[in-house]
């Protein structure tokens, strides 16, 4: 007979210590199969476990049955060697009763059946090695002593702080692997495709962070729209079938875990089911990690994930190709994974300068233009130095980055950096080393106008409205003034002489209008 489905909830780990003595028993002195014992536990105890909670508890007791052939050898040839005395045997703080050991007369927990009277060597035919040799840690033979109040041995089976995680990054390398030699993973991603692919992973990992911090600021009913947005879209992200989405998922589940922590099981739970449908399989190994993820507290999860990232990325490197653009990209992951992790306290802030060291100088030396990449890396940094309160550094960076020629080319990079000098600026008071910078954020937006740059127009107007805000906020008013007038000239014969920065401030505020009505 099966046992029943519970009608409540599994019983909690409280409740397995409370009852460990009672499994133990029914499992070991009555040789009861799991089954049965679940059965049992269910009818007369109303106890309620799967079979793989009942799997785990009995690995982490230390519950053996089973003996491998060489250890039973040794038993029986010590067994021989006591010349008569009784004694009892011990496994794995057990008591194991003689008769049970010897070939042709039932087995060892009941995992062993009869031997053939050739694996029981005689003592004539044992040597002197064999004598004297010491038994394997997991057996050993005694003569009895009274019995103590409690054993004093321990069992030897793994902790599950480490036995999980190692599972888990198990799992991963096997997925990876899999995925790599079955083709579900290309060990080249050709661009345009890299990078299209690449928009979709970051526009779900934002949907994320967005309701994250929706959340956190109580907008519930906002919050949990996008985060069912974001799930939604993991369908079709989970099909698309790129090694990059585990690494943004790593890094959403950690933000999650801060402010909606019970979400970073849901997340792992849903993916789980969503991969036992894509795959088929409830034995696939991207289903059994996600799984034994959902599995993990977030506390857990927490202490294990710079391991985990690290094997996944790790693993990923050693099966693309060198020269692809998703190797370049995969590569590049380094740089925001270890900044994020290094912005929750999971990595010290001088291993994020290295490796940002180590990847510009990679990046530098390739033959292909990489300037954005070299730009990003550098914001990353930028970015952890504000949210550190590294000010010194992060100014040194700031006047690098303008300095360079990548940022002459790449007005979306410049539009970040622009925001984060604005929060520097706030946080230390010190608005004349920022304004001494604005000038040269001026100077490189109104050269991309100038130019008539359409794909940077937009996000150079963006920029330069924010920046004329700030300056407004700290008393700047002529200066603010002067740049609206300069940028609706340098636009204003493509926009019919429309008030541009005039016209983002009135749509601004028509939405924020919007949402509070809301």
């Amino acid at each position: 007979m099966t046992p029943m489905t519970p009608p409540g909830k599994y019983a909690p780990p409280d409740a397995w210590e409370a009852h460990r003595g009672i499994i133990s028993d029914l499992y070991l002195k009555q040789n009861m199969t799991l089954r049965r014992v679940m059965e049992v536990m269910e009818q007369e105890y109303d106890f309620h476990g799967t079979i793989k909670m009942y799997k785990l508890r009995i690995s982490k007791w230390g519950l053996r049955k089973n003996f491998k052939r060489r250890d039973v050898d040794d038993l029986l040839r010590r067994e021989q060697t006591q010349n008569g005395t009784s004694h009892i045997v011990v496994s794995r703080d057990r008591n194991v009763a003689s008769g049970m050991a010897k070939a042709g007369t039932g087995n060892v927990y009941g995992g062993i059946q009869k031997l053939p009277k050739k694996a029981t060597p005689k003592l004539k035919q044992t040597s002197t090695i064999q004598e004297n040799a010491s038994l394997p840690s997991p057996i050993s033979c005694r003569a009895p002593s009274p019995e103590p109040p409690i054993s004093f041995l321990f069992s030897l089976t793994t902790p599950d702080v480490v036995r999980v995680p190692e599972e888990c990054m198990y799992l991963s390398q096997q997925y990876i692997y899999g995925a790599f030699s079955t083709g579900l993973w290309m060990p080249a991603i050709p661009e345009p495709e890299c990078g299209v692919r690449e928009a979709k992973i970051l526009a779900w990992y934002n949907i994320i962070i967005g309701g994250s911090e929706l959340f956190k600021q109580g907008k519930t009913k906002h919050a949990f729209k996008m985060f069912q947005d974001g799930f939604a879209l993991y369908w079709s992200l989970l099909k698309m079938s790129d090694p990059r989405l585990l690494a943004y998922m790593y890094m959403a589940a950690i933000y999650l875990s801060d402010i909606v922590p019970e979400l970073t099981r849901s997340m792992f739970k849903y993916a789980a089911g969503l991969c036992r449908v894509v795959y088929q399989s409830s034995q696939h190994p991207l289903y059994l990690y996600m799984d034994m993820l959902a599995c993990m507290s977030t506390s857990e999860f927490r202490r294990n994930a710079r391991a985990l990232i690290s094997c996944f990325l790790q693993s990923t490197e050693t099966q693309l190709d060198s020269n692809s653009d998703l190797a370049r990209s995969i590569m590049f992951l380094h740089s925001p994974v270890t900044a994020f992790l290094a912005s929750k306290d999971l990595l010290d802030i001088a291993e994020v300068e290295r490796t940002s060291a180590r990847l510009v100088n990679k990046l530098e030396q390739m033959p292909l233009d990489t300037g954005s990449q070299v730009c990003r890396i550098k914001l990353h940094l930028i970015n952890l130095y504000e949210e550190k309160n590294k000010f010194p550094e992060a100014h040194r960076l700031i006047a690098e980055v303008l300095g360079s020629d990548e940022i002459k080319r790449y007005p979306k990079h410049l539009h970040y950096l622009n925001y984060s000098m604005m929060i520097i600026a706030r946080k230390e008071g010190n608005h004349g080393t920022i304004l001494e910078l604005a000038d040269k954020v001026i100077g490189l937006c109104m050269n991309r106008l100038a130019l008539g740059d359409q794909t940077g127009i937009g996000m150079s107007v963006s920029t330069l409205s924010t920046l004329e805000e700030y300056l407004r906020e700290i008393g700047y008013v002529e200066k603010a003034d002067k740049l609206r007038a300069d940028v609706d000239a340098a636009v204003g014969e493509a926009d019919g002489n429309e008030d541009i920065l005039g016209s983002i401030d009135a749509r601004a505020k028509q939405e924020e209008e919007e949402e509070n009505d809301e």
